[in-house]
């Protein structure tokens, strides 16, 4: 009988406690997490727009500021990391000009992960999102929030269980999944997965988002039996594939976008995708790709028949996290982000840290159809993006394989 394999933690100096630069920094992130997650809900409709939108920028402001106290609270730059960081910030400050300060702003917290433990990091932020998450789908069932109904067509009835679409719902959902069995790893049972699938179908029930309900019911089945497996995944082949996620499933979708017809395959994949491929094709050739982006006002189905009768202007929405970022943020800038998940994958392919290439490579898979890449308060792995500049390019591990640094806990 197959046995999990006794994973033996070899940090050192790791402490249960959080240190003074982590604590501010954790405090930094949960404050852009509930902002960002609320403010997709259909509570600030409740409460009041105007004053929601002052909260949440209040809430935002002083992650900023407490990313920026961190900084005072962590040991010194490397000559290499400033230089990194220093392109990065260039560019992105260029881009900008152009498309607004949501890259820009989302370095800082890249900045702010240096000597950060990101394992405590992101399994604090788990409880969190978790419980959020749960206040708010069941607190529309009980009738305390809101639970917008949307009618698409006669045969499709989909709710949003206190979220202002039901996608945002089915999102939320699966990064929640996805935080939980990333933080669990080896230690993830039977009987996780079978809540979850009991959760998940229930969601699924009412949101009738299809491909969160797919993804969300494998990844816990997935890093089940990765508990099980021996090889490293630099001695495997599909560890392999597995790091080159992001650039595989951003060319894809690109290809199929601007080649799309409204016949054979392309009409399947665009039924799977509920018409995305259809409605990306049409905003790229709209408003173009530029080399650093431009400031685009998207018009979706969110709130409709709720908080406005039609929409705004013609619906020109993607969905696609890969090409939205291509769109509002230009090339150069794109190239970036594409590069930099890429090392990421790369990192964790040739450390055999196979929980977080998995759990790179699924929100790859997942951001073809969804736009949260980028988004730190909707997708806490956006903090791994520090791996490049602060991990990757030094001797991680001895022969012994343990950790000789206490900035590569990861």
């Amino acid at each position: 009988m197959l046995k999990k394999k006794n994973i033996k933690k070899t940090h050192i100096g790791t402490k249960t406690l959080l240190q003074n630069n982590e604590l501010v920094f954790l405090v930094a992130i949960l404050l852009k997490m509930t902002a960002q997650t609320v403010s997709i809900s259909v509570l600030p409709e409740m409460i009041g727009p105007e004053f929601c939108s002052l909260v949440f920028k209040l809430m935002t402001y002083s992650s900023y500021l407490l990313v920026m106290v961190s900084f005072l609270l962590t040991s010194g730059y490397k000559i290499k990391e400033l230089l990194i960081l220093g392109g990065i910030t260039v560019f992105a400050v260029l881009g900008s000009f152009f498309s607004g300060t949501g890259i820009l702003l989302t370095i800082i917290y890249i900045y702010g992960a240096k000597n950060i433990d990101l394992d405590k990091i992101i399994g604090i932020v788990c409880l969190c999102y978790s419980a959020i998450f749960g206040c708010i789908v069941i607190g529309s069932r009980v009738g305390i929030i809101e639970n917008w109904d949307f009618f698409q067509n006669s045969n499709r009835p989909r709710w949003g269980l206190g979220y202002s679409y039901p996608t945002h719902t089915s999102s939320v959902l699966f990064m929640v999944v996805l935080l939980i069995c990333f933080t669990l790893k080896e230690r993830i049972k039977f009987i996780h997965i079978i809540l979850i699938e009991i959760v998940n179908y229930w969601v699924f029930s009412y949101t009738n988002s299809r491909a969160g309900a797919i993804l969300v019911a494998v990844v816990p089945v997935l890093f089940y039996f990765l508990g099980y497996t021996q090889k490293a995944t630099y001695d495997t082949r599909i560890g392999w594939l597995l790091q080159w996620s992001f650039p595989v499933c951003a060319i894809t979708i690109y290809f199929l976008t601007i080649r799309y017809d409204d016949y054979g395959i392309y009409k399947v994949i665009n039924n799977l995708l509920s018409n995305r491929l259809k409605f990306s094709q049409t905003s790229m050739s709209t408003y173009g790709i530029h080399l650093f982006g431009q400031k685009i006002q998207w018009v979706g189905w969110g709130g409709i028949g709720h908080t406005q009768t039609q929409l705004a202007g013609a619906y020109n929405y993607v969905d696609s996290s890969y090409l939205k970022l291509l769109l509002e943020n230009g090339i150069i800038v794109w190239a970036i982000i594409m590069i930099g998940w890429t090392l990421v994958s790369i990192y964790a392919y040739r450390e055999n840290k196979k929980y977080l290439l998995w759990a790179l490579a699924i929100l790859a898979f997942y951001c073809v159809a969804e736009q949260w890449l980028m988004n730190i308060g909707a997708n806490p792995f956006v903090l791994f993006l520090s791996v490049p500049v602060f991990y990757m390019w030094r001797p991680a591990k001895n022969k012994t394989g343990i950790y000789l640094e206490k900035s590569n806990r990861i």
